[in-house]
Parts: C-alpha cells; sequence; structure tokens
C-alpha cells in the first residue's frame, strides 16, 4: 500500500496549515480559542490513535473541545465530498463558497461538489446492466444535486468516530473523491501512487491548495468568531428530516409506532433555537454598539487625562478658532506634552483623583467632569452603566451562549449507548449496523425498526430520543434575559 490519496494527501494540506498557522503567529497573531493539531497513528487498524486519545482523555475533551476538523483523504478524484454535524454545514458551506475553484476561476470550491470526471456515465452506455452499487451511486450524486445544503452526516470510517460517536464533539470531514466517470481508484492498493495523483486525480496539486485552504478557514472562523458558528436551527429542522425517514420506514416495514410525542419535542427544539438566534442575532448588534461606545469612552477617558497632566506639567493649552459653531471654541493640547518630560512622571501624585467611574460618578472633580462632559457629547451617559459595564455584560451573555453551542452536540449522548453496540453513544446519527461507513439517522430507532422489526423496542427508542430532544431544549434555554 502506498497511499499518497489515503492518508498522504490529507497529512500534505495539514502540514500547509501548521505553514499558515505559523506565519499568522510570526506577525503577531494570537486566536481567540485554542487550536489543536493532531495526527494519528494506527488508523487503518481500527481507528487505535484517535480512540485511545479520545476516550484517555474524554472528561477534558468534553469540557474544553467544541468541534473537530477531521481531514483524511484530501484528494481521490474529481468531486468534493463534504460531511459534517448540521450544526456545521453552513459553516462548511459559507467557508466554502470563500475559496476559489482550483481550475475555474468563475467558479469557488463549494462548485466543486458537483464536479464530474473526465469519462461518460454508465447510464449512458447502451445495454449495459447497472449493478446496485452504481445506482446506489447515481441516486447519491442525484441527491447532492438536489439538496440545498449537501452536506451529509457522518457514520464512520475515520478518526472523526471517537469525538462525535463516543464524545458528542461536532465534527467534520472533507476530501475530493471520485465519482462515476472518474478513473478508478485503487484504494489501499500499491497503485494508490505519486503517478496516479499527478496524472489523474491532481495534476498541478491545486486540489491540495483549495483542500488547505478551506480547512484553514474554517479553522480561523471558529478560532476568532465571537459567537461559535454552530448553527443549531439547521441541524433542529435536520432532526425533523430524520424523523420523516424513520416514519417511512416503519410504514415500509409494517411496523407500529407512534413518532408523535418525539415531533412535538422536535418542533419545540427548532423554536428554543429560532429564540436563540434572535438572541444571538441581537447580541452581536448590541456588542459591535458597546465596542464604538468603549473606544469613545476610552478616548474621551484619555484626552482629559492629557489635559489634567499638561496642567500639572505646567504646560499652556493652545486655542484655535473651532468652525462647529458660531462663537465657540475647541481647546487643543500638546499631545505630546507628557512624553516630552517623562522625568516628571515619578512626582505626579496620579492617584489624588478618583479613577473609579463605576457606580455613582461625582462630577465634582474638575477631571471625571470634563470626562463627563466630553461623555456626553459622544451621547454617553456616565450616570447609568458605563460603557465598560455594558461590554462585560455583553460579552458575559455571549460567553454563556457559547458554552451552550459548543456542549449541543452532547445532548445527544446517552450512556446506555445504542443496542448491541454501546460503545456507540450517539442517538442521532451512528454508522449502520450493517453499512459499514454509511450513516443511519436516528439509529436506535431505526434498526428496531428495520432489522429487529420490534415495535416495542421501537417505541422504548422513541421515549429515549423524547428525552435527548427535551435536553437538547434545555441546552439552547439561556439562563439570562437578553435586554434588548
Amino acid at each position: 500500500v502506498l497511499g499518497a490519496a489515503d492518508p498522504t494527501s490529507g497529512t500534505v494540506c495539514m502540514y500547509e496549515l501548521v505553514r499558515g498557522l505559523g506565519l499568522l503567529l510570526r506577525d503577531g497573531w494570537t486566536p481567540f480559542r485554542t487550536i489543536i493539531l493532531a495526527s494519528w497513528d494506527a488508523e487503518e487498524y481500527g481507528l487505535v490513535g484517535s480512540t485511545e486519545w479520545g476516550e484517555d482523555f474524554a472528561d477534558w475533551i468534553q469540557a474544553h473541545v467544541v468541534t473537530y476538523l477531521n481531514l483524511d483523504v484530501s484528494v481521490a478524484g474529481s468531486k468534493y465530498n463534504l460531511k459534517g454535524s448540521p450544526s456545521l454545514a453552513h459553516l462548511i458551506m459559507n467557508a466554502a463558497i470563500a475559496v476559489p475553484h482550483p481550475h475555474n476561476s468563475s467558479k469557488t470550491l463549494w462548485d466543486a461538489r458537483l464536479e464530474k470526471g473526465p469519462f461518460p456515465p454508465p447510464s449512458s452506455v447502451a445495454g449495459l446492466d447497472l449493478s446496485e452499487l452504481v445506482l446506489e451511486k447515481l441516486a447519491e450524486e442525484q441527491a447532492i444535486e438536489q439538496a440545498d445544503i449537501p452536506v451529509n452526516p457522518l457514520g464512520s470510517g475515520s478518526d472523526y468516530t471517537v469525538m462525535l460517536q463516543r464524545l458528542g464533539i461536532a465534527s467534520t470531514d472533507m476530501g475530493f473523491g471520485t465519482s462515476l466517470t472518474d478513473p478508478v481508484y485503487h484504494y489501499h492498493s500499491i497503485y494508490d501512487s505519486q503517478t496516479y495523483q499527478e496524472k489523474y486525480a491532481d495534476p498541478g496539486f491545486q486540489k491540495h491548495v483549495a483542500v488547505a485552504r478551506h480547512l484553514g478557514l474554517m479553522t480561523l472562523r471558529i478560532s476568532e468568531s465571537l459567537i461559535l458558528p454552530i448553527n443549531t436551527t439547521h441541524y433542529s429542522l435536520e432532526l425533523l428530516n430524520y424523523l420523516q425517514k424513520v416514519e417511512n420506514l416503519a410504514s415500509a416495514n409494517t411496523i407500529d409506532v407512534d413518532t408523535s410525542s418525539l415531533r412535538s419535542a422536535l418542533n419545540k427544539l427548532v423554536n428554543a433555537s429560532l429564540r436563540l438566534d434572535t438572541i444571538k442575532e441581537r447580541l452581536s448588534e448590541q456588542v459591535e454598539r458597546a465596542t464604538e461606545d468603549r473606544e469613545k469612552f476610552v478616548n474621551a477617558m484619555l484626552h482629559e487625562i492629557k489635559i489634567w497632566v499638561n496642567r500639572k506639567l505646567g504646560f499652556r493649552p493652545k486655542r484655535f478658532p473651532f468652525r462647529g459653531g458660531e462663537g465657540q471654541e475647541k481647546t487643543f493640547m500638546e499631545v505630546e506634552a507628557f512624553m516630552l518630560a517623562p522625568e516628571h512622571a515619578p512626582a505626579l501624585d496620579l492617584y489624588e483623583l478618583s479613577m473609579d467611574i463605576n457606580g455613582e460618578a461625582s462630577f465634582t472633580n474638575p477631571v471625571l467632569k470634563g470626562l463627563a462632559d466630553v461623555s456626553s457629547s459622544f451621547g454617553i451617559d456616565l450616570a447609568d452603566a458605563t460603557p465598560e459595564d455594558e461590554y462585560s455584560a455583553i460579552m458575559s451573555q455571549i460567553r454563556e451562549i457559547s458554552i451552550r453551542l459548543g456542549r449541543f452536540e452532547q445532548g445527544f449522548l446517552s450512556e446506555t449507548g445504542i443496542k448491541d453496540r454501546e460503545w456507540y453513544r450517539h442517538l442521532g446519527v451512528a454508522p449502520g449496523k450493517w453499512l459499514g461507513y454509511g450513516a443511519t439517522p436516528f439509529p436506535a430507532l431505526s434498526e428496531a425498526i428495520t432489522i429487529e422489526r420490534n415495535a416495542t423496542l421501537a417505541a422504548i427508542e422513541v421515549g429515549r430520543l423524547v428525552t435527548v430532544v427535551e435536553t437538547l431544549t434545555s441546552t439552547l434555554t439561556p439562563s439570562m434575559t437578553l435586554t434588548p
């Protein structure tokens, strides 16, 4: 096995991400959130490296990690495959739209999900008897073309498994895969070679560059966003789609299952998420206003301090005509005053004036009186909460919401896990029992219908899902009352 695509293509994109982050760090950038970079051992032997690390540090991961971005095979064909937790679908899409297409300047990387290979499709060959596998592949490609946001759910088969299915960490996976019109990719063989990459998969390696850019942009947006870019409303609506699929399965298998309680709980979850979206939008607007007010406040305070320092040092103010109003003047102080005479600084009693502006401010002090006057001219009322108070309160609310968003995926976990494979604890999505890597929505309920064909067990699984959804609704309900 040579592994030019699996896993080397993913590894080189990871290295490029590391190089880019290093350049940012050398330019003075620091991430708002911690970024951990990992390369796992023994993936082919059973996801050993990632699974052991996830199990060893489970408590720490669940307390601190908000997303996991996986990259395995980054380039093997023409079609850009995107998978992930539904809460990250918009992040994946928006970041891909911002990255140029590797070969067509009029398109974006997002358009590459519809790319075809150079050969004619099997369906165009007259008299060809299509296998069940090919028919499934054709249906999958058609579904991607018709979907509004074609980001498929994650099953298993790569290192995100422990993060999502065991620990409840929102995860993604992506890479250029083969379509039915691509050259055959000889997976796990000596033909997964550099020659295959250079001649068929990615001549010029522009797809590798695009994947690295996409991964890097998602990393930065998660790290730098004040409010985590986790879309619980899209997830909640996807859960309703999952339920519809399960109801269709029950009908097809003639299993009588009452899912009305689950549908009701999901509708409440959607409403809770929509309310949280409103809060997030208002907080974003408030933090923008508060940041502007904070800057005005600090500038006003610094201006008054400069006046006071100049007076202490004996510098006389310069007066210039003020054109903003007839008969008015504006005082311009020497900004360099304090810097021109730093030797006087130790002799100044900088603490003789109260600079505590929390609570009730006494404006008999000339500096604070001037500060209040200037602040009022900017529309800031120091008699109420100061901009710093408002800013801190808003940031406290944002912190709580981001914590709730980061813990949302963990609400799907059940301590007892899925029947017959209790290690898998995610009741929202898991690899199908007999599907290999493929994802099954509401796995325990789906398999109670399709494999066990047991209405009693299905009813129990509906009850478990109702409890899960109620937990998710509680997670999305903030403790604070947002002031308009």
